[in-house]
């Protein structure tokens, strides 16, 4: 059952207006009937609905979203976890069948590296993981 409440709220103008404009740019360009300023503001409550209240929320933007899409080549995302999900997966690096999970910090060093020696970000980490070989001969030898 879905019981329906009449509730009354004190927007600020500049508020309400927003919610107008976006009501009439989305009404010029449909042809399925009228969407109100209160439609919109129902459809925003009920896509925080599950966020509790002072609860840190990061938003992106169409455009910026679009862009990570494109960068993380793995189709549409469809909440935090899956974001979380593709830029790890952007951070590990496989050597040999072991996974090594670098950090966003560790792979902006490594392109730093790369910039400051004029070569490509992959030829930076071919040195690195020749290096970590070396160094794991020297460990499991001595």
């Amino acid at each position: 059952m879905n019981t329906r409440f009449r509730a009354q709220l004190d927007l600020d103008a500049e508020l309400y207006d927003h919610y107008s404009a976006q009501a009439t740019k989305l009404n010029a360009g449909s042809r399925n009937g009228h969407v109100s300023p209160e439609t919109l503001m129902v459809a925003q409550l009920l896509r925080f609905a599950h966020v509790p209240p002072g609860e840190r929320v990061l938003v992106v933007d169409g455009e910026s979203r679009d862009k990570l899409e494109h960068i993380l080549s793995g189709g549409a995302l469809r909440d935090g976890a899956d974001l979380y999900e593709k830029v790890q997966r952007l951070a590990d690096v496989q050597i040999a069948g072991i996974r090594c999970e670098f950090t966003p910090a560790q792979l902006s060093q490594l392109k730093r590296y790369a910039t400051r020696n004029l070569i490509s970000p992959e030829e930076a980490l071919k040195r690195v993981v020749r290096q970590m070989e070396s160094n794991f001969f020297d460990w499991v030898s001595g």
